[in-house]
């Protein structure tokens, strides 16, 4: 794993922007301005493998775990925001 200092999703986003494939139509855009204190926390729970493959991502981009979160979220809300809107997986029923 590389040892830059700075925020390792900036690095990692600017990083990829350089390697999209002509192909893609969307994209990594520029990183963001560095996060505020307004900045809040969230979990997400993963089955094995998909924390193996997210590992595997990982030290394929030379980055941690939390880098690849924030640039897979990023870039779910920015396609959210051109219209894309995925098959419901289950929806929660509150009586």
């Amino acid at each position: 794993m590389s040892k830059t200092k700075g925020n390792m999703t900036e690095t990692l986003l600017a990083k990829l922007s350089k390697q999209t494939p002509a192909a893609d139509p969307a994209p990594v855009t520029d990183p963001p301005e560095k996060m505020t204190k307004a900045a809040k926390t969230t979990s997400v729970y993963l089955s094995a493998d998909q924390h193996e493959k997210l590992q595997a991502i990982a030290r394929d981009l030379e980055t941690n775990k939390h880098a690849v979160l924030q640039l897979a979220v990023r870039r779910f809300i920015e396609e959210w925001d051109k219209g894309y809107r995925p098959e419901p997986v289950y929806k929660k029923v509150y009586r």
